[in-house]
């Protein structure tokens, strides 16, 4: 209610997402290397976790929140996107996809043995068919439901549990920072937002003046669009009061280039 996304908890595996846009064979080698340096950096036990072939062009794979966290690891944990996104670029390979650690809104994971639009399905594969996995096998695979596997309880991983440690560290760190910075903000901005008015400075940017040389239009928009989302400016008087900046703005190059791009 009070919009403090800090109290939010978080719980869950951690999760892995692998796409190569179409190249298989690429995602399929990749899953390998991956798995390979869960099991010789980590010495992470590989019956524990859980390997999908996803039933389109990729892989999903699930740790157990329980090999890394422990005692508690059902309480759950503030900011946990971010932090697996802290432990996926440690443990990053070629066609992992980052763009699935996001927060607030969430994203969406396939349930297995539900038939896909492309009519297969995503399928649990063991640790050997993810060894001797190829476009083959794949399609081979995903073709229809496979009966859910067990997989063996979670160990407590010691590397894994330092990188989940620094990974929250560090996450809680920055955000602990940020949260700061935007109730700094707020102090500033709350005045313009009751007065329903926009302060000088940003009015100016908004009609296209005071504009420093070689600053691109989708930074300016950016930032200008931060600054109407946070004092919760209406988007039509937003757009109206930055037509000096979509009329007058300079090109930097082909994307923006002309009043109707902007």
């Amino acid at each position: 209610a009070d919009n403090d996304w800090a109290k939010v908890k978080y719980r869950g595996p951690l999760y892995f997402d692998f796409d190569a846009d179409g190249d298989i064979e690429l995602v399929c080698e990749q899953l390998k290397v991956f798995l390979g340096r869960l099991y010789a950096e980590f010495s992470v036990e590989m019956e524990s976790i859980r390997i999908y072939a996803s039933g389109g062009k990729g892989f999903h794979v699930e740790i157990p929140a329980a090999t890394f966290i422990g005692v508690g690891a059902e309480k759950g944990q503030a900011w946990l996107p971010y932090i697996y996104r802290f432990m996926a670029e440690r443990l990053v390979v070629d066609t992992m996809d980052m763009a699935v650690y996001s927060a607030k809104r969430g994203r969406q994971w396939r349930t297995p043995g539900v038939q896909r639009e492309n009519g297969n399905y995503k399928v649990q594969l063991s640790f050997e068919d993810a060894l001797e996995i190829d476009p083959e096998k794949y399609a081979e695979h995903i073709s229809e439901p496979r009966p859910t596997l067990h997989v063996a309880p979670p160990q407590l991983n010691p590397g894994l549990q330092q990188l989940y440690t620094q990974a929250r560290e560090t996450v809680q760190t920055k955000m602990r920072g940020k949260l700061k910075r935007l109730k700094d903000a707020n102090v500033l901005l709350e005045p313009w937002k009751k007065a329903g008015k926009v302060p000088p400075s940003v009015a100016r940017l908004m009609r296209g003046e005071d504009i420093a040389e070689g600053v691109g239009f989708q930074r300016l928009a950016m930032q200008l669009a931060i600054y109407a989302s946070s004092v919760q400016m209406d988007l039509e008087a937003f757009l109206t009061a930055c037509q000096g900046l979509i009329e007058t703005h300079r090109g930097d190059g082909h994307r923006h280039r002309g009043a109707d791009r902007r």
